[in-house]
């Protein structure tokens, strides 16, 4: 299940300037240190880091 939310954010963070705490929201997660967490066990990387990727 967090893996599922987790590729949506990543699509999100690709694709869209949302802010962080919205995508947290958006794809389910409580709050958004709960989101940074879960996104840096799973990818290795913060969710600031990931989108810098794609800019």
């Amino acid at each position: 299940m967090h893996r599922a939310r987790i590729r949506r954010s990543q699509h999100l963070l690709e694709t869209t300037d949302h802010s962080i705490e919205r995508i947290a929201a958006q794809v389910g997660f409580g709050s958004p240190t709960a989101f940074r967490d879960r996104f840096k066990r799973t990818t290795g990387v913060t969710p600031h880091a990931y989108r810098r990727s794609f800019s």
